[in-house]
Order: structure tokens, then C-alpha cells, then sequence
């Protein structure tokens, strides 16, 4: 999105401000929930070839990650982001997800 909008806003194409949830805040979120254990544990002797113990252990991984929460600190950093895109473009702005990390 970064380079998006580095490199065509000068060509005159609008590319809509946004924020970045780093790779670090992952990390800080499985750290502060005390799962990187686990997560490793679910992952400890992966046979990829083997769909359904893949499909078990994603599953595991998944429900450690959605139920670990976010931490305060981290929340209140990116509901500020989301604050500021809102008094650019109007009140509960519509926002796009990508994940690349």
C-alpha cells in the first residue's frame, strides 16, 4: 500500500490513506498471550503430505491465535490509526485487510 501510494499519487491516481499492523504486533499479541509454546507444540513433527492431521493442527493454531486477544496497548494504537483515517474520510470508514507477513 506504501509503495502504492509513494509511486502513483504523483501520476495522479488516489490511493486512500491507511495504517500498517506490523509483523511485530503479531508477535507482541502471541508473547503478551503466553502461546508461542503451544503454537510450536501444534506444529512439533508436521507431515504436510497428510491433509487431515494438517487441517487438526491448523485448526489448533488458529483457535490459540483467535483466542489469545489483543493486548490494551496494542488496541489503543490501532483504534487511534483507525480514529484518524475516520476524520479524514468520514465516520465508521470502511477498511481493507491484507496480510503479507
Amino acid at each position: 500500500m506504501g509503495e502504492m501510494y509513494h509511486e502513483l499519487m504523483s501520476q495522479g491516481v488516489k490511493i486512500p490513506n491507511g495504517f500498517a499492523v506490523t509483523a511485530g504486533a503479531y508477535w507482541y499479541v502471541i508473547e503478551s498471550a503466553g502461546i508461542l509454546d503451544e503454537l510450536k507444540d501444534a506444529m512439533l513433527g508436521l507431515d504436510k503430505a497428510n491433509l487431515a492431521d494438517l487441517m487438526k493442527r491448523g485448526k489448533k493454531a488458529r483457535d490459540l491465535i483467535l483466542n489469545a486477544g489483543i493486548p490494551d496497548d496494542l488496541w489503543d494504537e490501532i483504534r487511534t490509526a483507525y480514529d484518524k483515517l475516520c476524520e479524514e474520510y468520514g465516520p465508521d470508514t470502511d477498511v481493507a485487510v491484507r496480510i503479507s507477513a
